[in-house]
C-alpha cells in the first residue's frame, strides 16, 4: 500500500512538474550559469545559489539569510540591497574570472 502512495504521489508531482516546471526548455539556458558561486567577505565564506534566471537573460544568486547578487553571462556581478560587500572576492568579477579563480560550482 505504502509502495503505491509513493508511486502515486510520485506521478502526481511529475505531472505537475510537466506543467508548471519553472525552466521547461530553458533548461540549457540556466545550465550556462554556476549552480553556486562562492564569495569571500570579510574573512568568512559565503555560498550564493542561482535560485532564478530572469527574462533579461540576469542570472540571481541568493544566499540563505536572503542577501541576492546578479550577474549576466557576459557582465561583472554584484550584489544587491547595497549592504557594502560588493568589496569581496566576488565584487565586479565576471563569470570567466570566477570561474578560473575557482568560485564557480557547476551543474554537473
Amino acid at each position: 500500500m505504502a509502495r503505491r502512495l509513493r508511486f502515486a504521489l510520485s506521478a502526481v508531482a511529475l505531472g505537475l512538474f510537466a506543467q508548471t516546471g519553472p525552466l521547461g526548455a530553458d533548461v540549457a539556458k540556466i545550465t550556462q550559469f554556476p549552480m553556486a558561486i562562492i564569495c569571500e567577505f570579510s574573512g568568512i565564506e559565503h555560498v550564493f545559489y542561482l535560485s532564478k534566471l530572469q527574462t533579461d537573460g540576469v542570472a540571481v544568486y541568493q544566499r540563505p539569510d536572503g542577501v541576492l547578487g546578479t550577474i549576466s553571462l557576459s557582465g561583472p556581478s554584484a550584489v544587491m540591497g547595497g549592504d557594502g560587500q560588493a568589496k569581496g572576492s566576488c565584487g565586479g568579477k565576471t563569470l570567466e574570472e570566477l570561474r578560473a579563480a575557482g568560485q564557480a560550482v557547476e551543474f554537473k
